[in-house]
């Protein structure tokens, strides 16, 4: 923990935060990487780009949910409970706009 009194308290015990911030920032990096696959589909792999995208728009929210019925319960700080759902909430505003991004990739690829 840090000394400066002004610093946020870690919402979970030991070294599950920082496991759970690399894991973040792990699937950002695939869905980087999702999104520059759908960008660059073709009629051909339209089924391909359908599953991805659709593991996006559910997977994210089953982790979410994870990590609050699960590893919240098992390793978070009680405390720290209003801090872990606003970066919970913060989380899933970064998630609804990726799924946009998502969405505009997959509509210019696949135009209807």
């Amino acid at each position: 923990m840090s000394d400066d009194p002004n610093a946020l308290s870690n919402v979970y015990r030991g070294n599950v935060g920082n496991k759970v911030l690399a894991f973040g920032i792990l699937m950002f990096v695939v869905f980087l990487l999702s999104a520059f696959m759908i960008s660059q589909c073709g009629e051909n792999e339209r089924d391909v780009a359908i599953l991805v995208s659709a593991i996006w728009v559910v997977g994210v929210p089953l982790f979410f949910f994870y990590e609050h019925v699960v590893l919240f319960r098992k390793y978070g700080n009680p405390d720290q409970y209003e801090q872990f759902k606003r970066v919970q909430e913060l989380a899933g505003k970064i998630w609804a706009g990726a799924i946009i991004v998502l969405a505009a990739f997959f509509a210019e690829t696949f135009p209807g």
